[in-house]
């Protein structure tokens, strides 16, 4: 009697999932199946609660499109980021942690006259430097040199103006990773706010871990395609991913058709006694039975069905 009542009390606990649309159904799977089935599902609805408590404004968006399998797009940002991190973090490598740049202006024009001024350098052409670090401009200095007193007045390698071949080459370099930088913001959606980061290397940092939670969700949306074939193999309804109550419903029907289960096997000894009495069996024999006393009463009660039925040893 007591596990039948634990037993009941277990289901009751399910309450209206036992009416529900889908219950005999699941109740109707092989045990096991049914367990894959909560296992399966318990998994990806934790899997996608998770990403979703996350604060990355194109977090949702994203999950949306991969959960309702367009993550086509979504893909191909991830490739092309990771592609221009690659290459963008070779260059920061190749600057150093220590070594500070400051390009005002038209970057494009400032690495030109970089370009142009370290070409000048490299066909022998000299730029004197002051003990400051400034260019020194004179009547006999080249026409390409004087044409890029802006140049050195603005742009710093370190905080002294770029005048050197290593210096230049710097902010070549330099000017190059800011334009990946640029285009790897660009890949993002037009809704995700960009952090204004100090150097080039934090701002490296944020794509990669932003592309790092892109592609756990892309890895879900992978899992997801697992989960519809798996479903459809097993002639199973197909969840609407995006819906998360519904995905652990799915799991919650399960351990409710499983206390019902329990619920029915606790059941079935006394229904059987309840039977065989109403069909005037013979009762057991309860004298083989060791009582404390010579005279024993044992009474049975359940819904009704069965009450007052007393045995006494002699």
């Amino acid at each position: 009697m007591l596990r039948e009542q634990d037993a009941a009390a277990a289901k009751a606990k399910y309450g209206a999932l036992l009416t529900h649309e889908s219950f005999d159904f699941v109740r109707s799977l092989q045990p096991a199946l049914r367990n894959e089935l909560r296992d399966r599902v318990s998994a990806l609805a934790e899997g996608a609660g998770a990403l979703e408590r996350r604060h990355e404004t194109w977090m949702n968006e994203a999950l949306r499109d991969v959960r309702s399998g367009r993550q086509q797009t979504w893909i191909k940002r991830s490739q092309q980021i990771k592609a221009l991190a690659a290459s963008v973090s070779a260059i920061i490598d190749r600057l150093g942690p220590t070594t500070t740049v400051v390009v005002p202006g038209d970057i494009s024009v400032q690495q030109q006259v970089a370009k142009t001024l370290l070409e000048y350098l490299q066909s022998g052409g000299k730029i004197k430097i002051q003990p400051d670090g400034t260019p020194k401009l004179g009547a006999f200095t080249s026409k390409t040199v004087k044409q890029s007193e802006g140049f050195f007045r603005d742009v710093k390698v370190n905080g002294v103006p770029a005048a050197a071949a290593d210096q230049l080459t710097t902010v070549i370099y330099w000017v190059e990773a800011a334009r990946i930088i640029a285009a790897m913001d660009q890949a993002w959606p037009v809704s995700v706010e960009i952090p204004q980061e100090d150097t080039q290397g934090e701002q490296l940092q944020w794509h990669e871990t932003e592309v790092e939670q892109l592609d756990t969700v892309l890895a879900l949306g992978e899992q997801l395609e697992v989960e519809r074939t798996w479903f459809q193999q097993n002639s199973l309804p197909v969840p609407n991913w995006n819906d998360l109550e519904e995905i652990r419903r799915y799991a919650t029907l399960v351990e409710a058709a499983s206390a019902t289960d329990e619920a029915a096997a606790a059941s079935r000894p006394i229904e059987q006694l309840v039977d065989e009495v109403s069909e005037g069996r013979p009762r057991p024999n309860l004298h083989s039975m060791p009582l404390e006393s010579g005279l024993s009463t044992c009474k049975v009660s359940r819904t009704g069905q069965l009450s007052g039925i007393v045995y006494t040893r002699r």
